[in-house]
C-alpha cells in the first residue's frame, strides 16, 4: 500500500520466524525496488529463488534488475527460468518476444 518502512519491518519479523520463507524475500525484494534500491531488490529477490527454484515472480523480477543493472548473461539465464516457470502460454510468449529482442 506504499508504506515501505512498515513493509520492511514486517518481513524482518517474518523472516525472523522463518529466514526461509521465499516469499517473505520476495516482499521485500518488491518493497525495495519500490523504494528505488535495485541492489538490495536485487539481493532479497535472489534468496527467494534460492529458497524456492519454483518461484515465478523472483526469476522474473530478477531478470529484469539484472537487466536494469547492466548484468546480461546473468539476465538472459533469468529470463529462461522464468519463461520454464511462466504461468500460463501469453506469459511465456511475452518473454521470447522480449528476449528475441534482445538479440
Amino acid at each position: 500500500m506504499g508504506d515501505l518502512p512498515a513493509c520492511e519491518e514486517a518481513t524482518r519479523r517474518w523472516r525472523a520466524l522463518d529466514p526461509f520463507d521465499a516469499n517473505a524475500w520476495l516482499i521485500l525484494g518488491n518493497a525495495r525496488s519500490k523504494a528505488g534500491d535495485p541492489d538490495g531488490a536485487m539481493k532479497a529477490w535472489e534468496r527467494a529463488a534460492t529458497f524456492d527454484a519454483n518461484l515465478f515472480p523472483a526469476f522474473k523480477n530478477l531478470a529484469a534488475v539484472y537487466e536494469q543493472l547492466g548484468f546480461v548473461q546473468r539476465a538472459a539465464m533469468a529470463w529462461s527460468r522464468a519463461h520454464d516457470l511462466a504461468p500460463d502460454p501469453d506469459t511465456r510468449r511475452r518473454i521470447e518476444e522480449r528476449l528475441a529482442r534482445r538479440q
